[in-house]
C-alpha cells in the first residue's frame, strides 16, 4: 500500500510537470525530469525498512509539510493529515484546474532537479524539528564541513512573504520559488526588506554567514538551452 500511494503521487506530479513544461521550456524536458521523479520515488520507498507504520507516518507528515509550506506559506493545522494533490484519478489530474492553479507542476519541477544532485552535490532529509523555521526539507552539501540548511519550496512571493513575516526565514534558509514574482518585487524594492532573488552573500568575514537565498524557477527554465543547462543553472543558484 505505501508503494502504491507513492506511485500515485509520483504519476500525478509527472503529468503536472509535463503540463508545466509544455510552454516556456526547451522541448523534451518532461520525459527526463519525469524519470528523475521516479528515481526520487524509489529512493524514498527504499527507506521503508523496519516498521512500515513509522515509515508511512513520517512520509505523510513530510509530504504534508512540503505541500502546506508550498501552497500556504505556513504549517498545516493538522500536520498528520495527508495533503492530497487532488481527489480525481491520475488520468484526470492534468485537467484539474485547482491542481494546476496550485502550482504542483512547479513543485514537481523543483523535486526532480533536487533529485539530480542527490548524493552527488547534496543530501536531503526531513526536518528534525517541527518548528516552521526548520523548513520543508533539510539540505547539506556533500563536501566536508558543509552545514545543514533549511529549504522551502513556495509557489510564489506571497508564501515567501508569509514565511518571512512569521520569522521562519533566517540567514541559513534557501527559498525556491515556482515563479519569478519575488525577483520582480525585489527589482523594484526601495527598502521594503526584500532581498534579491538569490540573496546576495554577505562578505564571509569571520562569521561565514549569508543572507537568505531566493531562487526563482521561471527565469531559470526559460533561459535554459537544454536539460544539462537547466540543471547547471539550478545547481549554481541553490548554493550549499
Amino acid at each position: 500500500m505505501p508503494a502504491l500511494a507513492l506511485r500515485v503521487v509520483t504519476d500525478k506530479l509527472s503529468l503536472l510537470l509535463a503540463q508545466r513544461l509544455a510552454t516556456g521550456a526547451p522541448a523534451g524536458l518532461a520525459a527526463d525530469l519525469g524519470k528523475a521523479l521516479s528515481r526520487l520515488c524509489d529512493t524514498i520507498a527504499a527507506q521503508a525498512t523496519g516498521d512500515q507504520t513509522d515509515f508511512v507516518n513520517l512520509a505523510i507528515a513530510s509530504w504534508s509539510r512540503l505541500v502546506s509550506l508550498f501552497r500556504d506559506g505556513q504549517l498545516a493545522a493538522n500536520p498528520g493529515r495527508y495533503e492530497a494533490i487532488n481527489h480525481s484519478t491520475v488520468q484526470h489530474v492534468a485537467s484539474d484546474a485547482n491542481a494546476v492553479a496550485a502550482g504542483f507542476g512547479d513543485l514537481a519541477l523543483v523535486l526532480s532537479l533536487l533529485e539530480h544532485g542527490l548524493g552527488v552535490i547534496w543530501s536531503l532529509m526531513p526536518p528534525a524539528a517541527v518548528d516552521i523555521s526548520a523548513g520543508a526539507l533539510v539540505a547539506k552539501g556533500v563536501y566536508p564541513g558543509a552545514q545543514e540548511r533549511p529549504v522551502f519550496v513556495v509557489q510564489s512571493a506571497r508564501q515567501a512573504l508569509l514565511l518571512k513575516k512569521s520569522g521562519a526565514l533566517n540567514d541559513n534558509s534557501i527559498v525556491i520559488h515556482g515563479d519569478e514574482m519575488w525577483r520582480l518585487l525585489s527589482a523594484g524594492a526601495t527598502g521594503g526588506g526584500l532581498s534579491s532573488p538569490r540573496g546576495p552573500r554577505r562578505p564571509p568575514g569571520r562569521s561565514n554567514r549569508q543572507q537568505t537565498i531566493h531562487v526563482c524557477m521561471k527565469p531559470i527554465v526559460e533561459g535554459a538551452a537544454d536539460l544539462d543547462d537547466l540543471r547547471r543553472r539550478f545547481i549554481s543558484e541553490v548554493t550549499l
